[in-house]
């Protein structure tokens, strides 16, 4: 697998079931790289949780962005330069070989297993289909596991859309925290990251690939309006969007985010109590919806607010 692609694979699977699910997807690329000016201004959402030496704000990020939107600005900018820790799901290294060895232990076939033996009729015929459509090869998606071929689709098609994973908030907030000499962390490992996926049972792991081919027809069909939600800042809209998207795979919901979400809401209490100022970016699925991490500190009796943003 070239450099490149491995590159665009990686944070594809680090985009989680927002990649995954497609709604975070090519339609908006296509709407932002056709329709929208040179300098589209977006003001996404943010939060602060804070005690008397501690502040934390909460952070949705959009993994995939188009060039061109504007949203590293206002209150995001002013959090980050203001904090002393960028945290962020996992780090990953920016050589892509670093991560090929978990790409072959997690997402690969045994040599003596095809893709195309695991999966129904219909989801084979599908499946070439929108591989022939967006020009990847089948022997090379034989070789993968459901799930990875279902993020390599998502990848391919967000990127050949206008998508560009360079463009995510992640680069962005990993370069300006990298510039100021910030420290970076993440609540999980690339391993444990993948290993989400590569944990699925084989049942899941179809349902996954085949909601990604089901969804391919939405890339061009609903004009970017998750990316549109996130850039306003509407966090019930993403909600919406992502309970949509992930109920043909409600097991995948609760191992990419519901259970994710209460670890992270446990991490983000417990380190109220050591000083500092943090940036804690995850994806924006996470803080949206009934069981957000916002929702789970309240839960546990902490006050999240949402800062103010110009744009509202």
């Amino acid at each position: 697998m070239r450099p490149s692609r491995l590159r665009g694979l990686i944070n594809a699977v680090t985009a989680g079931v927002l990649a995954c699910g497609l709604l975070l997807g090519g339609a908006t690329a296509a709407r932002a790289r056709q329709d929208a000016p040179a300098a589209t201004v977006a003001t996404p959402a943010l939060w602060v949780i804070h005690d008397h030496d501690t502040v934390i704000f909460l952070f949705g990020t959009s993994h995939l962005l188009p060039e061109g939107l504007r949203w590293f600005d206002g209150p995001v900018k002013a959090a980050c330069d203001t904090a002393d820790t960028l945290v962020l799901e996992p780090v990953m290294p920016d050589d892509p070989a670093a991560i090929a060895p978990l790409i072959r232990q997690l997402g690969l076939n045994p040599p003596d297993r095809r893709l195309t033996d695991q999966l129904p009729p219909k989801v084979l015929t599908q499946l070439e289909t929108v591989a022939g459509q967006v020009g990847l090869p089948m022997a090379a998606l034989d070789t993968m596991r459901p799930w990875l071929a279902g993020t390599t689709i998502a990848v391919t098609s967000l990127t050949q859309l206008g998508f560009d994973p360079r463009h995510g908030a992640e680069e962005v907030l990993k370069t300006q925290a990298r510039a100021a000499g910030k420290t970076i962390m993440g609540l999980e490992t690339p391993g444990q990251q993948f290993g989400f996926f590569a944990s699925l049972p084989p049942a899941e792991e179809t349902a996954l690939l085949a909601a990604t081919l089901n969804d391919f027809g939405k890339l061009r069909q609903e004009s970017g309006a998750l990316i549109d939600d996130w850039a306003r800042g509407d966090v019930e809209k993403v909600g919406e969007r992502l309970n949509e998207s992930m109920s043909t795979t409600p097991l995948l919901a609760r191992v990419l985010i519901d259970d994710r979400n209460a670890r992270w809401a446990e991490w983000i209490a417990a380190r109220l109590a050591k000083p500092g100022r943090l940036v804690v970016a995850v994806g924006a699925g996470h803080l949206a919806g009934g069981k957000s991490v916002q929702n789970l500190l309240a839960a546990k009796g902490l006050t999240v607010a949402r800062l103010a943003n110009p744009g509202q």
